[in-house]
């Protein structure tokens, strides 16, 4: 596998990395990177001492927020650590995210740069051990927040279930991810819903069951309402999260195509 070696600098600095090669049962020191990809736009570029590597707005936004002033910091990110144009490469890395991300010493979970104000505020009342008051304005804004294109992504279902930690990160404020389950929503007199009245899959994820989803059925059941740049995507972000008693024909393969990925899905299914 390789990481990211991000280093150290402030505000609008070049984003300078380096690229090394590790073996996960080495259990290195890294964190794994859990973001929203946004538009398939690359416009923006990290350096490094090989040269530049282009990447998205959104990628450079998490970099820039997550570099240290001083010292380095150790990532694995799927865009930078997978080549995403070779498909039998992301064939082989793919079915590893989930012992990359479980291995990890810490998932972080970037929402995305600061957009608003008083966001240290909002991450504050869910630290609290009940609600003091319940108003429209918090419940607005808590469902403001899941209805974030992060909550949307169907990849995070396995990078948050299998993490041994996750940070939640908007801008520069973070937050356990432990005080945003839906049982300190529910503490604190809010309903766990985003704009629409739905709750986020990821939610729905027990917090003390790393792999609640006892069959493939139920996973994409799930799921179902989950976004995904690649359509089969829907099907392999799913695979690691399946215990190993959940028997299955799928094999993460990028050069098949969706067609025939969705026929295997639900002959499998209908079996």
């Amino acid at each position: 596998m390789r990481l990211v070696r991000l280093h150290a600098g402030r505000g609008k600095e070049d984003l300078r990395c380096e690229l090394f090669h590790s073996n996960l049962n080495d259990y290195p020191d890294f964190e794994a990177l859990s973001y929203t990809w946004g538009a398939s736009v690359f416009s923006r570029r990290v350096y490094s001492d090989d040269g530049s590597l282009n990447i998205t707005e959104s990628c450079a936004a998490a970099l820039q927020d997550l570099r240290y002033s001083f010292r380095d910091r150790v990532l694995w990110i799927d865009a930078i650590c997978i080549n995403q144009n070779d498909n039998e490469e992301k064939s082989q890395q793919v079915p590893l995210m989930n012992k990359i991300y479980a291995r990890a010493r810490r998932v972080v979970i970037y929402i995305g740069p600061e957009s608003r104000p008083n966001i240290d505020l909002f991450f504050d009342y869910f630290r609290r051990e009940e609600a003091s008051t319940t108003s429209r304005v918090l419940q607005s804004a808590a469902s403001a927040f899941l209805s974030k294109p992060w909550f949307s992504r169907v990849w995070i279902l396995q990078e948050v279930a299998v993490a041994r930690e996750a940070l939640l990160m908007w801008g520069s404020e973070t937050l356990d991810w432990r005080y945003f389950s839906a049982a300190r929503f529910n503490a604190l007199k809010l309903m766990p819903v985003d704009k629409s009245g739905k709750i986020p899959p990821v939610l729905q994820l027990a917090q003390d069951e790393r792999k609640p989803l006892k069959n493939f059925a139920s996973l994409m059941h799930t799921a179902r309402g989950c976004l995904a740049t690649d359509p089969r995507d829907k099907v392999y972000a799913l695979l690691g999260l399946l215990g190993g008693h959940v028997r299955h024909p799928l094999i993460t393969d990028y050069n098949k195509s969706v067609e025939i990925l969705y026929i295997e899905v639900a002959m499998h299914i209908i079996n």
